[in-house]
């Protein structure tokens, strides 16, 4: 408590990341976030230039070292993670199976589609509240662990979610 208002503190633990999200979902996601970058750019810029080799390298746009990069436009990254849920193909014993649920935990795109589902559903959260309600809400996470802060007052009476289930 400081200067009369209490602050309310939530912990924890996504259960089950990867094991449990719903492809249609991390479509969804997708899309939202492409459309969300490109909105926040002040060019219409259809692709990103992706480095061939190395851990550095994203733009939006070209590169001035095309021979290091290649290029793929938004509707391309979006078939590759369809393409990428609908062969979830995994075998147990004799038999193939295939994942409706869920992503594999080994698949590269596993990590970078479960980051782009939080960030799609903590803007779903935020943006449940007023505006004058929202900016005073801090969280923070890292990969599936979640820290919350927020006044008492940010929740009021008409908060859209029982807290306790964050």
């Amino acid at each position: 408590e400081a200067n009369g208002h209490k602050v309310v503190f939530r912990s924890g633990d996504i259960k089950n990341m990867y094991t449990e999200l719903p492809h249609d979902v991390i479509l969804e996601a997708v899309d939202w976030v492409i459309d969300n970058a490109l909105a926040a750019r002040r060019t219409r810029t259809s692709f990103l230039s992706v480095r061939r080799r190395g851990r550095r390298g994203v733009n939006f746009g070209a590169n001035s070292c095309p021979s290091q990069m290649v290029q793929l436009d938004f509707q391309t990254i979006k078939d590759i993670v369809k393409y990428d849920l609908e062969n979830c193909i995994f075998t147990v014993g004799d038999f193939r199976l295939r994942q409706h649920v869920g992503i594999p935990m080994g698949s590269p795109l596993s990590p970078v589609l479960a980051i782009i589902l939080c960030a799609f559903f903590e803007s779903r959260f935020l943006n449940s509240f007023p505006k004058t309600s929202r900016v005073l809400i801090r969280g923070w996470r890292y990969v599936d662990d979640v820290f919350m802060a927020m006044p008492d007052k940010a929740l009021g009476s008409d908060l859209p979610i029982d807290i306790d289930s964050v």
